[in-house]
């Protein structure tokens, strides 16, 4: 999608602006952690070990982001304002913030709200095809629609809900209404070498 100086000069922001595709060569990254194939990739397919290394990854693959200090109310940062990275699991994705994500916390819908309230939006990584890594940004007010409709139950989305919103959004044009993708959404060709490719060395 094209956007136009004059969209520019009034303080247009692509809402869909990270989007992406990361691939790993899994057989080296096996062998710098001396782990078999199949242990490498259950390894990353757990949000618990792969959550922190997602937000190095999209900072790495998009130079306007930056790391946001310690203890900072947001994973990244660009000039727009704060993102916060999370990643899709076969369990799904949940937006509450850090400290009610664990076993027994309850969520806090004050605490949900004023975090949607407090960030541009979300970075998703679907992280269950490791060791292709597809990530797409979301914004706030789309997720708060999905919050107030209560298409997200106790600020989580399963991943098949997850994926179906996100592409739904994302076929979308500007205006809202629905755009037929060049191919179809869910469509993952891993024997297609994307642009970025991170080469672990030994």
């Amino acid at each position: 999608m094209m956007v136009s100086k004059r969209r520019r000069e009034h303080g247009y922001q692509d809402p869909k602006k990270y989007c992406g595709l990361i691939w790993f060569e899994l057989w080296v990254l096996a062998a710098c952690l001396k782990l078999d194939l199949e242990q490498t990739k259950n390894l990353f397919r757990d949000g618990r070990y792969s959550g922190h290394c997602a937000e190095y990854w999209i900072v790495n693959d998009n130079p306007g982001l930056e790391h946001a200090p310690r203890n900072a109310t947001c994973d990244v940062y660009d000039e727009t304002g704060k993102w916060e990275i999370r990643t899709i699991t076969k369990h799904g994705v949940r937006f509450t913030p850090s400290i009610d994500i664990g076993g027994g916390r309850e969520i806090n819908k004050v605490r949900l709200e004023q975090k949607l309230q407090d960030v541009q939006g979300y970075i998703l990584c679907d992280i269950t095809t490791f060791p292709v890594v597809r990530y797409w940004s979301i914004p706030s007010r789309v997720i708060v629609r999905w919050h107030h409709r209560d298409i997200m139950k106790r600020g989580r989305l399963g991943y098949k809900k997850a994926i179906r919103l996100i592409g739904e959004f994302h076929e979308q044009d500007q205006d809202g209404r629905h755009q037929p993708a060049s191919r179809p959404f869910h469509t993952l060709h891993p024997a297609q070498p994307p642009q970025q490719v991170y080469r672990p060395l030994l």
